[in-house]
């Protein structure tokens, strides 16, 4: 091996590393953006379930306050 291939195989691979670091950091970025939208849609979404639950615990509880359902003893 002489000279010059000790030291253009370093410094392109230098080279290249630095390029698909340059280019991928835009990738990772959108990447990062697009998770943090999936999030926010994922936690609206959960919100809506949960609002639903409630009403739906509160419209039993009704139904049971009308049908005259009492608490048991070991409920409290």
């Amino acid at each position: 091996m002489d000279i010059s291939t000790e030291i253009v195989t370093p410094a392109l691979m230098a080279v290249f590393t630095l390029l698909l670091g340059w280019f991928g950091r835009g990738q990772f970025r959108s990447l990062k953006e697009e998770i943090a939208a999936v999030e926010g849609r994922l936690g609206a979404r959960i919100d809506r379930v949960e609002n639903r639950i409630d009403a739906l615990h509160s419209d039993l509880t009704q139904v049971a306050l009308g049908v005259g359902v009492r608490p048991h003893a070991e409920n409290g």
